[in-house]
């Protein structure tokens, strides 16, 4: 009988294909063991502690710290260190630029999730909150997987170059202040767009009047997800809604549609907030003095320290009102 002889293509292709397995696993076991964004899964690493932290995974997490401040870049200027000193509590800034509620609730989540008992929370609200549709303002260079608590989701996200870019740039890179507190005044500095002259450009002469809030019903999926993270917080969790300044020249004209579209939208988070114990709501994003003044922006919807000052000020009265109120059932 004749004997079938063995392809040696065959298995080449198997040694081939067990050997890129094996390596894809060699690789993915070796970042966990490293854990580059330090979300402590497989336990503490110290030789890349806080190294990768554009997504506040490492801050997020960080025991040092009981309280945060949840946002966008429109909420950057909010400083821990002033939080700190009003209220004795270790504030952190989990800030990502050009994030959304999509992106921001998955940090609080996050966060709370490490800091069940964390002292406070302060969200920065702006009109995104408002909007019919929750979507992401960053796609995929917003990593979901690092916030999940699934184990298999966040091994892919090991495994992606985009992680390895970040690596490589964070080697590279000075730290940041430990707290994460990004002051943004410097780059608009550099790139010469400080100049009162420039700021005025980007300040539309005519306000908002019929279209600007097309987006905006009464039905705020974001609300609804905040409403969802507060009853799974702890009560004694102090929480501040800051509604974040905005030049006048972003603001709907009085008695417009828009108009009353977004005052609904405050009421709706007033009403969240006020149903919340230890729960304080500030509001910038109105018709103000100091949102008149071009001087205080760098655009339509960033201030300067003029009013970072003031917003911080409000922020830690609030933060001491509501951490001196008595829980339900209290005295």
């Amino acid at each position: 009988m004749h004997q079938r002889q063995p392809d040696p293509w065959r298995a080449c292709a198997v040694v081939f294909a067990l050997t890129v397995i094996i390596s894809i696993l060699a690789v993915v076991a070796a970042l966990a063991a490293l854990d580059p964004y330090d979300t402590s899964r497989f336990g503490n690493s110290a030789f890349w502690r806080g190294r990768i932290d554009d997504d506040r995974t490492s801050r997020g997490r960080d025991p040092l710290f009981n309280a945060a401040i949840i946002g966008n870049s429109r909420s950057a200027l909010i400083e821990p260190a002033v939080l700190d000193r009003g209220t004795g509590l270790h504030f952190v800034s989990l800030v990502i630029y050009g994030s959304q509620p999509i992106e921001e609730l998955a940090v609080l989540r996050y966060f709370i999730g490490h800091h069940p008992d964390a002292g406070a929370v302060v969200i920065g609200l702006d009109d995104a909150w408002c909007k019919r549709q929750l979507q992401s303002g960053l796609g995929r260079e917003f990593p979901h997987r690092l916030y999940e608590d699934g184990i298999f989701g966040y091994l892919a996200q090991l495994y992606t170059f985009r992680t390895v870019q970040r690596a490589w740039r964070a080697r590279r890179s000075v730290d940041a202040r430990a707290d994460g507190f990004q002051d943004y005044e410097p780059a608009f500095r550099a790139a010469g767009q400080d100049a009162i002259e420039v700021a005025r450009q980007k300040l539309p002469v005519i306000r908002p009047g019929g279209l600007w809030h097309e987006k905006l019903k009464p039905l705020y999926p974001a609300l609804s997800q905040l409403t969802d993270v507060f009853a799974k917080m702890s009560a004694s969790t102090a929480v501040v809604l800051a509604w974040v300044p905005v030049h006048i020249s972003g603001l709907p004209l009085p008695n417009s549609t828009p108009a009353e579209l977004l005052a609904a939208c405050q009421s709706a988070y007033a009403a969240v907030a006020a149903a919340r114990p230890r729960t304080e709501i500030i509001n910038w994003w109105l018709d103000r003095p100091e949102n008149r003044v071009d001087g205080n922006f760098y655009d339509q919807g960033h201030y300067r320290r003029s009013i970072a000052v003031a917003l911080d000020d409000d922020i830690t009265a609030k933060l001491v009102s509501a951490r001196a109120a008595s829980e339900p059932g209290g005295p």
